[in-house]
């Protein structure tokens, strides 16, 4: 399938918003902060399987968007940055989410330096993205260090600094990216 669905000017736009650190269409705005979508908080530390019954995804409604959509909540770009040992080191990694409405995505991975430059870390990945409940399956459509994987899920806002993540459930640990407006 290669980028056809996303693009090759897709690929370069996203690129540039992981190059930049931030920014993204005006279209892909996080819901505001008095929408009606409840956004609930996963429990911590994770557990290996979700409780029976348990709702740490996007709400009921969100979810029947119909097949191949993605729930609004997932759409948009999401980033995270890790830095290398510590900030003396020089590096930091970045690795940036872009999901779609027509239910594709791209991941870009980079390994930059704390002056400015980044570059690939890992091959871009662009494939297909499907959410049944609060399970999110990504079925790479080029290459892919990472193969087809699946995550336990939930778009949270902090409370604290108010911003939107969305968090992958891990075996030990919650993965966060933050959503980039």
């Amino acid at each position: 399938m290669g980028t056809g669905r996303l693009g090759v000017l897709g690929l370069i736009a996203l690129a540039m918003l992981a190059l930049l650190g931030c920014g993204a269409a005006a279209n892909l705005a996080p819901p505001a902060s008095g929408a009606t979508t409840q956004l609930i908080l996963p429990t911590f530390p994770p557990a290996t399987a979700s409780p029976a019954g348990a709702n740490i995804g996007p709400t009921e409604s969100a979810m029947s968007q119909g097949q191949g959509a993605l729930p609004p909540e997932l759409i948009g770009t999401w980033m995270q940055e890790n830095w290398g040992g510590s900030t003396r080191t020089g590096y930091f990694t970045r690795k940036v989410y872009g999901f779609f409405a027509d239910g594709s995505y791209a991941l870009i991975s980079l390994l930059c330096l704390t002056g400015g430059s980044c570059e690939d870390a890992d091959p871009r990945e662009v494939g297909i993205a499907t959410v049944q409940g609060n399970q999110l399956s990504l079925s790479p459509q080029t290459q892919s260090i990472e193969g087809p994987r699946s995550y336990i899920f939930a778009i949270v806002r902090d409370p604290n600094m108010g911003d939107l993540r969305l968090q992958f459930q891990m075996a030990d640990y919650v993965d966060e990216f933050f959503w980039q407006p």
